[in-house]
């Protein structure tokens, strides 16, 4: 992450998301999670997880039209998060 960069828009393939199940960081594998919004029909949810342990990674959220090509991820250092952010890693 580059140096004081705390929070970054990333433009990604929706078909790439599903189809991956994590990015390779130099602190470990963030996961990467695609599921239809049980509450929205007719949307997707993306998170990508920082690695374990990882303060200084990016945890990164997303909400899309299903049929939709792109997703916009916004994306935030982890150690900024609200406490309460439910963590699945």
């Amino acid at each position: 992450m580059d140096d004081g960069i705390t929070s970054k828009i990333i433009i990604a393939s929706i078909d790439l998301l599903k189809s991956t199940p994590y990015v390779e960081c130099p602190s470990g594998n963030a996961a990467i999670r695609f599921s239809e919004d049980p509450k929205d029909s007719g949307h997707a949810l993306v998170n990508i997880d920082p690695p374990k342990g990882s303060g200084k990674g990016l945890d990164c959220d997303a909400k899309a039209d299903i049929g939709l090509s792109f997703v916009a991820l916004n994306c935030l250092e982890a150690s900024m998060e609200a406490k309460q952010h439910k963590k699945n890693y």
